[in-house]
C-alpha cells in the first residue's frame, strides 16, 4: 500500500491568481470617471507610471473658473456696494494721514497728491473686478500645488506612508473637476440670464435680495466642498492603502483647522 502511495504524484497547490492591473484609460475617461467612480481612476493613477497631464489639463480650467466666479462675485450688488464703501473710507483715513503727514514736512504734496490718485484708481469697478479675476486665477494655481502639498504631508507625516509629491499633485489635478463644475454652478446661479440675453450677452450679475436665494447658492458651496473633501480622502486612501474613512477625516480635519484659520486670521488655503 504504501509502495502505491510513493507512485502518486503530489498534489500541487493552487496559487491565487495575481490581481489584474487596473485599466489603462484616456485622459478624457479619468476626468469624467473622477465624478462617479473616484476610486477606480486613483487606483489608475497609483498604479501607473507618473503623467503630468492629469493635473496640467485641468489645473487652468480649474484655475480659470475660479478667476470667473471670484470677478462675478465682487460684481453682486450688495458687494460692489459693501467694497465701494469700504474704499472709501480706508481713502478718506488716507488722505487725512497723507494731510498730516505733508503738513509735518515728511512728504511733499505732490506725492501725497499721486498716492490719492493710485488710490482712486485701483478703486474703479473695472479695476476691482481686474483685479478679482487676475487673484482668482494665480490663487487657483497655488491652490492645486498647495493642496498636492498637503496630501504628501498627510501620507509621510501623518499615515507614515511617504508618497511621492507628483502623485499627490495627479489626484489633486483630476479632483479638481470637482470643484471646476462647483464655480461653474455658482457663477451660473449668481447671472441673470434674462438681462444678460437682453442686454447683448452683457454679463448681468443678480442681487441675493431672495433669503432663498442666498440658501441655495450656500448649499451648493456646501455640497460641492464636501464632495471634493470625499474625492480628494478617497485619492488618499488608495495612494497610501488606508481605509476611506481614515484618509477623509484627516482631510476634512486639515479643512475644517483652515477654515477656523481663514475666519481668525482672514486668510484662505483650504
Amino acid at each position: 500500500m504504501s509502495d502505491f502511495e510513493d507512485d502518486v504524484p503530489p498534489v500541487l497547490e493552487s496559487k491565487p491568481a495575481p490581481a489584474a492591473p487596473p485599466p489603462n484609460t484616456s485622459l478624457l475617461a479619468r476626468l469624467l470617471n473622477v465624478l462617479s467612480v473616484p476610486g477606480q481612476v486613483f487606483e489608475e493613477v497609483r498604479a501607473a507610471r507618473h503623467s503630468v497631464w492629469n493635473w496640467l489639463v485641468p489645473l487652468p480650467a480649474y484655475a480659470l473658473s475660479l478667476a470667473v466666479f471670484a470677478a462675478v462675485f465682487v460684481s453682486i450688488p450688495s458687494m460692489e456696494k459693501m467694497w465701494t464703501e469700504q474704499i472709501s473710507k480706508k481713502r478718506t483715513e488716507q488722505a487725512a494721514a497723507l494731510t498730516d503727514a505733508v503738513k509735518a514736512g515728511k512728504i511733499k504734496q505732490d506725492a501725497a497728491d499721486d498716492a490719492l490718485a493710485g488710490m482712486d484708481w485701483v478703486s474703479r469697478p473695472k479695476v476691482v473686478k481686474s483685479l478679482a479675476l487676475a487673484g482668482g486665477l494665480f490663487y487657483g494655481l497655488f491652490r492645486v500645488f498647495w493642496w498636492a502639498g498637503v496630501l504628501w504631508f498627510l501620507a509621510r507625516v501623518v499615515i507614515k506612508t511617504p508618497i511621492p509629491y507628483g502623485k499627490a499633485l495627479e489626484v489633486v489635478g483630476l479632483a479638481s473637476v470637482v470643484a471646476v463644475i462647483g464655480n461653474l454652478a455658482l457663477v451660473a446661479l449668481m447671472l441673470d440670464f434674462n438681462k444678460t440675453f437682453a442686454d447683448g450677452f452683457a454679463l448681468t450679475v443678480t442681487d441675493f435680495a431672495s433669503s432663498n436665494h442666498q440658501l441655495l447658492v450656500a448649499t451648493i458651496l456646501q455640497v460641492f466642498k464636501f464632495w471634493l473633501i470625499a474625492v480628494l480622502g478617497t485619492g488618499l486612501a488608495r495612494l497610501t492603502g488606508v481605509t476611506w474613512m481614515r484618509a477623509t477625516f484627516l482631510v476634512i480635519t486639515y479643512w475644517m483647522g483652515t477654515e477656523l484659520l481663514q475666519l481668525v486670521l482672514g486668510i484662505g488655503l483650504g
